[in-house]
């Protein structure tokens, strides 16, 4: 969870604050790549509770993009191992 995007104007918001930068911070302390960040997205968890895709159902979120590019970083780096 990365903050919020607000689905109306895009802006981002930083919700919490305390411990936002701690994925960078434990990726950097593991040595592992932070293969993303997924803002927050309400309609996430109603395509959950409806049984919809996510991906399908809001295709233009920032969380889908933040997604789909998580997947591709991943399968980027399991290709080169």
């Amino acid at each position: 969870m990365s903050g919020f995007v607000c689905p109306a104007c895009h802006g981002e918001s930083d919700i919490f604050i305390p411990s936002t930068g701690g994925a960078d911070r434990l990726a950097e302390q593991f040595g592992i790549p932070l293969l993303g960040k997924v803002p927050l997205d309400p309609r996430i968890g109603k395509a959950c509770d409806s049984g919809v895709s996510f991906l399908d159902a809001v295709p233009d979120s920032p969380a889908t993009h933040a997604l789909l590019d998580i997947v591709d970083r991943a399968w980027a780096h399991a290709s080169a191992c």
